[in-house]
């Protein structure tokens, strides 16, 4: 997950993601759990691990009591669209694009997103926290 750190590490002093709105930070989360859930084999580390890079961004003030709440409403949401369709996973996508109108603020979270997708397989994610 070499990748995913570098790019972490790089977007959590990025001015850019440190001024979302709520709902903005919450299109992110979605995004990024999306992400993670898309091929319906989440494993327990992959959760931990994009928790753990989650609270690292630079997200407002109060991001530790609510970054939690963020991720489990919006895994509760997946899981629950999931289960009636993968059809319908779309209308979170498609939120999540509407809330994120900037272009460079949509070109970060999609390479977020990209090198996440790119590095989430078990045995990545494994030596990466080893």
């Amino acid at each position: 997950m070499e990748p995913w750190h570098k790019l972490a590490n790089e977007m959590k002093t990025d001015p850019v993601l440190k001024h979302l709105t709520e709902k903005q930070v919450e299109a992110v989360v979605d995004v990024l759990l999306l992400t993670i859930h898309a091929d319906q084999q989440v494993s327990f580390m992959e959760e931990a691990e994009l928790e753990h890079l989650l609270a690292e961004l630079p997200w407002s003030a109060d991001k530790d009591e609510r970054m939690p709440q963020y991720i489990h409403e919006s895994t509760q949401r997946i899981q629950a669209l999931a289960a009636e369709s993968r059809e319908r996973l779309r209308t979170v996508a498609e939120a999540s694009a509407t809330a994120l109108v900037a272009p460079e603020v949509r070109d970060k979270v999609y390479r977020m997103a990209t090198e996440l997708a790119g590095s989430t397989s078990p045995s990545t994610t494994w030596s990466a926290t080893c």
